[in-house]
Formats: structure tokens, C-alpha cells, sequence
């Protein structure tokens, strides 16, 4: 019997392992993605700023 309840308390705690790294994971690629569209914006507007500054 106590074997089985060792058995349920590792499982739990590879669940928890398996959650956090997935959660980790998935707010790595979110943060990229945001990153990565603060940039395409930051370099659209600065070079619409260029070619304005250059048509004029």
C-alpha cells in the first residue's frame, strides 16, 4: 500500500515539472512574439520618418 501512494506522489510532482516547463515554454514564444512586433513597428515608423525627412 505504500508503495502505490509513492507511486501517486511522484507522478504528481512530474505533472507539476511537466506544467511548469510547458508554461515557461509558452510564455517564452509569446514574449517573442511581442518583441518581434515591437520591432517590425519601431522599424516601419522609423523608416516612414526617413522618407518623409527625405521628400521634403
Amino acid at each position: 500500500m505504500k508503495q502505490i501512494c509513492i507511486s501517486v506522489e511522484v507522478k504528481r510532482g512530474q505533472v507539476l515539472a511537466l506544467f511548469v516547463f510547458g508554461l515557461v515554454a509558452l510564455l517564452s514564444f509569446a514574449g517573442l512574439a511581442l518583441d518581434s512586433g515591437r520591432l517590425y513597428q519601431t522599424r516601419r515608423l522609423s523608416q516612414n520618418a526617413s522618407d518623409s525627412s527625405a521628400l521634403a
